[in-house]
């Protein structure tokens, strides 16, 4: 099944590598903690204690394995780009924590792209810096 002519599929190489590898992942952390929460929320109306606890522990376990999951990407991208990430070390680390968290923002972009009509404008840029430039800048 061919979505794309070569030239386009050269231009959105980028945009089907996400659609194959991240969609089926999000869309099971998102089934997780859509089950997950309907249970705890049984819990919580019917006064169910253990099945509190269970479906608590479960939520917990989906956003932490999530997390840890997008925290080891992270992580083997920083150390096979370690020297071509031009900040200090301790922001590099910092970064590290905080990506999970940037990529769990993807989630609910998604979701609404799903309800409405999406469509991609240029953003007119008024000027243009190199990486040369950008590297003369001292790092703080």
């Amino acid at each position: 099944m061919n979505f794309f002519t070569p030239a386009e599929f050269v231009e959105n190489y980028a945009l089907i590598g996400e659609k194959k590898s991240n969609a089926p992942v999000w869309k099971l952390f998102l089934l997780g903690i859509f089950v997950n929460s309907a249970f705890l929320g049984y819990a919580l109306l019917e006064g169910k204690l253990r099945l509190l606890a269970a479906a608590t522990q479960a939520v917990a376990w989906s956003l932490g394995s999530y997390y840890l999951t997008l925290f080891s990407v992270g992580l083997l991208t920083l150390i096979t780009e370690w020297r071509q990430i031009s900040c200090r070390p301790i922001k590099k680390l910092l970064y590290l924590f905080t990506f999970p968290i940037f990529i769990l923002t993807y989630i609910p972009i998604s979701i609404v792209a799903l309800f409405r009509n999406v469509e991609w404008t240029p953003i007119v840029h008024s000027f243009s810096v190199s990486l040369q430039d950008i590297r003369k800048e001292p790092i703080q």
